[in-house]
């Protein structure tokens, strides 16, 4: 005799969505990282969206549809715990796991990966934000746009400037002095 409130369907439900999930899990990471500037705050936003995301009644079928749900939970849920996502950018030793380098192993990746990530640490939360959907999150410019609920012209004007910050602020603060040792007077 069959249970009336079987788990398999649901079951069968769950391990479809989170397949669908499943590839969104790194670019969510990324784009609430480009939010808060923090690691395990990034984590427990992805954490609980791809939660809320398998709790869901109802789900859009649509790809292109269920990737702007799934980054829309995340956003609501990151306004809603800081005020507009408005974290303090924490300093780069905090979130840098000197392991994952390997041992005289820093390639121009690494190094190119740390220098971006300073400089998003400089721009607008704003900034950040147009910048990581589209080069983390990997949105199209009118998905993009359409997710913020802006025009598309309004966003790829912003999306230029937000780039060409970046860009100074790479320029401008990629090069710094290493401090000089203070020479004994002792002769």
């Amino acid at each position: 005799m069959a249970l009336p409130c079987s788990t398999t369907g649901t079951r069968h439900l769950t391990n479809t969505r989170r397949n669908r999930i499943g590839p969104h899990l790194d670019p969510l990471y990324g784009y609430s990282y480009a939010l808060t500037s923090n690691r395990e705050l990034s984590c427990a936003l992805v954490r609980d969206c791809a939660r809320t995301a398998l709790a869901a009644r109802n789900v859009p079928r649509d790809d292109r549809v269920f990737k702007s749900w799934l980054f829309g939970i995340l956003r609501n849920d990151c306004s809603d715990r800081l005020g507009q996502c408005d974290a303090q950018p924490s300093t780069l030793a905090d979130d840098l796991v000197v392991e994952d380098w390997g041992i005289g192993r820093c390639d121009d990746r690494v190094i190119n990966g740390l220098t971006v990530r300073l400089g998003l640490t400089r721009l607008s939360r704003h900034s950040r934000e147009l910048i990581a959907l589209i080069d983390i999150a990997g949105f199209g410019y009118a998905d993009a746009a359409a997710f913020l609920g802006l025009p598309i012209a309004v966003f790829t004007t912003r999306l230029s400037r937000a780039r060409r910050v970046l860009m100074r602020a790479l320029v401008d603060g990629n090069v710094r002095a290493l401090p000089q040792a203070k020479q004994s007077k002792s002769k």
